[in-house]
Formats: structure tokens, sequence, C-alpha cells
């Protein structure tokens, strides 16, 4: 498997998995990630083998780096192992179909980012890695953009073709898939979390950005009230999936050890909700996986009242810095 799949599958190895397929990769007796699924890293950010433990959750050791407090998963699956043994992408896919279904919000929700961006930067070539169901690519196609995708899920990739007529290719650090110098912009919204080398990621995204141009990023943030509350029974910590683990100065080194500059960086609450909250309680995941939805309908117009009065609090909060938001938002210059 070359470095381009290696880097970008790796979320998508990951995402196969169910709870269902617990026994396939744990040990039953340690409990702990099964030794020849295992694949050790140093740190991602500044390579070195020094490690403390954070927190232990569902087989994997999520581990701070002792040089440059970067929190990440080690050992993590091997990802060549994992593919083999899920190829039919079944809980991708089903997720796949769920965005598909809130299609309208999403775009929505994806216009409010480009219109930030747009004060930055004018409207251009862009590409979206990761782009999911296609909703930032079609809030950006709307706006006015020249639009692209990089989606490894071959249903997405059909669907977003088929649907909205706008290209979706397969890998991003394939040397032929961009030129260097191409995209005015390139957006990363919640993927870089997943990925096994995120390091040489935003390598590659920088050579293929043109002078000036801008990576909009986005994802969770480990050092958010929530995270620091809830610990592991927070919906972020999931080793299957989310590897890497940002605080607003790992995610700032990380860019600017490749090259970008900061234009800003700010928190934000984004979707965690009184529900998400009783879900870390309870240890489920995040309610837009498949099946993982266990908190009683009963609760849920409890939830919905209370998201209502209390979440434009937080988020004044948040905007005045009184505390962290569960999200980091990052915008970079090459």
């Amino acid at each position: 498997m070359n470095e381009s799949t290696q880097l970008f599958n790796a979320k998508m190895s990951c995402e196969k998995f169910s709870d269902e397929d617990a026994p396939f990769y744990t040990d039953r007796n340690s409990g702990k990630l099964k030794k020849e699924l295992a694949q050790h890293r140093n740190c991602l950010l500044c390579s070195s083998s020094l490690q403390d433990l954070y927190l232990e959750k569902e087989g994997f050791s999520f581990v701070k780096c002792r040089d440059c407090n970067l929190v990440f998963v080690n050992p993590i699956l091997n990802e060549e192992d994992t593919i083999s043994l899920y190829e039919d992408g079944k809980t991708i896919n089903n997720e796949i179909d769920v965005l598909f279904k809130e299609m309208n919000e999403r775009v929505k929700s994806f216009d409010i980012a480009f219109k930030e961006i747009e004060k930055y930067i004018n409207i251009g070539r862009m590409c979206d890695i990761g782009c999911g169901a296609g909703a930032a690519l079609q809030a950006a196609k709307k706006r006015g953009w020249i639009v692209e995708g990089v989606e490894p899920c071959k249903k997405a990739r059909k669907l977003i073709s088929e649907n909205f007529g706008i290209t979706v290719k397969n890998e991003l650090l394939h040397e032929d898939t961009f030129a260097d110098g191409e995209l005015d912009l390139v957006t990363v919204f919640q993927v870089i979390e997943h990925l096994v080398n995120p390091t040489k990621f935003l390598s590659r995204v920088y050579k293929i950005l043109k002078p000036g141009g801008v990576l909009y990023l986005d994802c969770p943030n480990i050092d958010s009230l929530s995270c620091k509350l809830f610990r592991k029974n927070h919906v972020h910590f999931s080793g299957r999936v989310h590897l890497n683990y940002f605080t607003p100065q790992t995610i700032t080194k990380m860019l600017e050890s490749t090259g970008y500059k900061i234009i800003y960086s700010k928190t934000r609450v984004l979707d965690i909700t009184i529900s998400d909250l009783f879900r870390a309680i309870l240890n489920l995941h995040p309610v837009h996986r498949e099946g993982s939805n266990k908190v009683p309908r009963v609760f849920h117009k409890a939830f919905n009242m209370f998201d209502y009065i209390l979440k434009p609090q937080l988020e004044k909060l948040i905007i005045k810095g009184k505390i962290k938001g569960s999200y980091l938002t990052v915008m970079a210059k090459k």
C-alpha cells in the first residue's frame, strides 16, 4: 500500500468498525489491541519517542508526548490488516446515506464557513478533502467557487458525481492528483484527527496551494471544557476513529512546522449538546453513528429544551474566551 493510501484511508479503515467488530481487534485476555494488528508511532509533531499514558479506552492507549504535549493513539490499528478484514465498508456507507438525507441543513451550515473564508481570500478554485456526502462542495459551488473533492469512500464519490456533477478524487497525496500551486483554497473539515500522519498530509496540502493560498481546518479540541470534564467518556475519544487529538497550541505548532502562517485560530461549541454530554456520561457513541443512539426518546425533548436555553449562553462565553469550545477552527496561509 502506498503512502498516500495509508495516510488518507486510515480514516475510513477505522470508520468501518462497529461495536460488534471489537473482538477482531482486541485481545480477549488483556482487553488491549492485538499485537498483530498494532502499529506503533513516534510523536507526529516532534518525532519524540517519549510518551506518557493519557488514558485507556476500548483497548486503545492514548498517550501524551513529553516534549510537545501532543495527544495521540499509540499503537493504532494496522490499516492494511483492518482494510482486508472489513472491505465492505458497511458502516461508512450507512453514514453517507445519513449525510445525504441531511444535505440541505449541512449546506446552510457550510455556507456560513465560506462567508468567513471569503473575508480573507477571493473566490477561486478550491478542494474539500474528506468531503463525505459533498455538502461543503455544494455550498462553495453555489457561492461561485470552482470545486473539487477528495474522498476515499466509493459510494460517496459516485453519489456526488451523479447528483451534483462535481469531480471527486480518491487520493490527495498521489503526485498526479493536484499540481503544486494549483489551488486557492483547501478545506479540511474534521479529517486531520483521523490520519496516520497529519504532518505529511499538511505538507502535501501546502504544496498544492498557490502562494497566498488558504487552508481552512476544523477538528475536535481536546482542551475543551467538555473533554476535561468527561475525559475518556467524551465522544471524541474513540481510538478506532480519532487517532490524533489537538489543542489550539499543538495544531498551531504543527501548521507552523509545515510552513503555514496562522491567520486566526478559535474554538466553538458546534454540535456539542446536552444530549451529547449525557451520552458521554453513559459512555455512548455520538448520535451520528448508526445504531448508537441509546438515549431513551423520552429525554429528547428535554435535551432539546436545555440546548435551546443553554447553548447560546455557552457560545457567548466561548466568543469572550471565558471557556474553550469543543472544536477548533484554524485558518492558515501559504
